[in-house]
């Protein structure tokens, strides 16, 4: 067995919702979020609740160790077990196995299942370790599991209740969490970019010169009018692009020999690796060090010759500069209404569920041939796989939440008048659809709803109206502690 070192990392208040992996075994991670749900769901103190879990992923990774796997059909079994008697994916009050599968493909489905699949591996390594070796007594078999898989638990940082979160968001606190945070404020590494342009409009007057001197001294009868115009044409933009070139050449070695003061330059504003500055190739920004000069390169206004004129190394923001920043970041740590209500939401989901329908759609251009045909087929379920990058699957709401966009609100108006197929024209295109099944009961996640409810549109985990007038009122008791 490899060596496993577990990493319990608790972090003080201030980190913590930074470092959200507070527990590693093997390659699975506990986070601060399960563990939180954990408390919550069996009414644990934070101890009772990270014990649990622990042994739940000693007993995963035992599994994994020990090559234990599940079948897809103890899944399936497992599945109709536990959820066959549920409404919706019954038919006649017996358990529609189509319905099962097509629930199988949505993400809700999907995310059940690995619940699932996680607990029948945690119940069957258990009952194999227990039965195998006759371990009863819980310190026992965790004990043999520790010295099975060669676990060390080194406790890097232990304070249980360092995940407690204050619930007094102010702005003495936001300067706290600013002392703490530092590194968290931190301007990169930037540069200043000198820089000439040779615009191509400043040698239009030349160019036009050796344009009409070449033309001269061509036999104009051997061309049509049309071939000379063009001819004039591609000769004029030739020039244009060597005298602009040439004379970016120039402006190169001047600032190649430090005669920068010899060249008409402009300096950009300090610019990190993350900064996009108009046409400047990446490599301008990322690539060359203080004083190396960019050979010249083409924009649509003319030859740019780049040089870096000054590194500004990193540097801690100063609070006073970005104090909305910091207040914005430190109200990530408070909690808000919105906690409660998602809290609400864990203990009661019947109160957030709603009438939804799992419906498929397919994208055609509005002119696409034999429309009336696919349109029978896809209705059908005979339409052919090479229509599989036209079709998608999405929930669509049909009683208390908004549906997000157009289309899924069009198609929920023609659910409820009982049009279980159909389709839609927006713009140039067709969409048809068909509904797979339907939910009378469907219980979204929390992050498809919680903008959309009456309730929550006036608060959001960042920049709610209180915390927003509450900042605007009081910004300067932040910067300056002595005001």
């Amino acid at each position: 067995m490899k060596k496993l070192l577990l990493f319990i990392l608790l972090i003080f208040m201030g980190l913590s919702l930074f470092a959200k992996v507070i527990a590693k075994i093997g390659e699975f991670e506990i986070t601060s979020d399960e563990l939180a749900d954990k408390m919550e769901q069996m009414s644990l103190s934070k101890q009772e609740a990270f014990n649990l879990l622990f042994d739940d992923y000693l007993f995963l990774y035992y599994a994994q160790e020990n090559g234990i796997s599940v079948s897809d059909n103890e899944l399936d079994d497992y599945f109709i077990s536990e959820l066959g008697d549920d409404p919706s994916l019954q038919t006649n009050g017996e358990f529609d196995y189509n319905k099962y599968l097509l629930l199988k493909d949505t993400p809700k489905g999907k995310r059940i299942l690995n619940l699932m699949r996680k607990d029948i591996l945690i119940k069957k390594s258990k009952y194999l370790v227990t039965e195998s070796f006759n371990l009863d007594n819980e310190n026992l078999l965790k004990q043999f599991l520790l010295d099975q898989l060669d676990v060390d638990i080194d406790y890097a940082v232990l304070d249980i209740n360092s995940l407690d979160i204050t619930d007094n968001c102010s702005f003495e606190n936001a300067r706290k969490f600013y002392e703490r945070n530092k590194n968290k404020f931190i301007r990169p590494t930037q540069k200043i970019i000198r820089f000439s342009v040779r615009f191509f409009s400043d040698y239009a007057d030349s160019a036009k010169v050796f344009t009409d001197k070449k033309i001269k001294a061509i036999d104009d009868t051997l061309y049509t009018n049309a071939q000379m115009d063009s001819l004039k044409e591609s000769l004029f933009k030739s020039y244009l692009d060597s005298l602009s070139y040439l004379a970016a050449i120039n402006d190169y070695k001047l600032f190649r020999s430090s005669l920068d003061d010899s060249v008409k330059y402009y300096e950009s504003y300090p610019m990190d690796d993350k900064t996009t500055f108009d046409k400047f190739p990446d490599k301008i920004i990322n690539q060359i060090a203080l004083g190396d000069v960019a050979l010249p390169f083409k924009t649509e206004y003319g030859y740019v010759t780049a040089k870096v004129a000054d590194i500004l190394p990193p540097k801690v923001i100063a609070l006073e500069k970005i104090p909305e920043k910091v207040w914005k970041e430190y109200i990530k740590t408070c909690k808000t209404k919105e906690d409660k209500i998602y809290k609400y939401y864990k203990i009661h989901p019947d109160s957030f569920m709603a009438n939804a329908s799992l419906v498929e759609i397919i994208k055609l251009p509005k002119n696409t041939k034999k429309i009336t045909e696919i349109q029978q087929n896809f209705f059908e379920g005979t339409l052919s796989n090479k229509f599989s990058k036209y079709r998608e699957r999405k929930i669509v709401f049909l009683s208390k939440y908004p549906n997000e966009d157009y289309l899924s609100s069009v198609i929920a108006d023609k659910l409820k008048s009982n049009m279980e197929r159909g389709a839609v024209e927006i713009d140039d295109n067709y969409f048809i659809f068909r509904q797979m099944i339907n939910y009378p009961s469907y219980l979204p996640e929390f992050s498809e709803i919680k903008n959309q409810l009456p309730f929550i549109n006036e608060i959001t985990m960042i920049d709610t109206s209180k915390v927003r007038e509450y900042y605007e009122a009081n910004k300067r008791n932040m910067v300056s502690p002595d005001s």
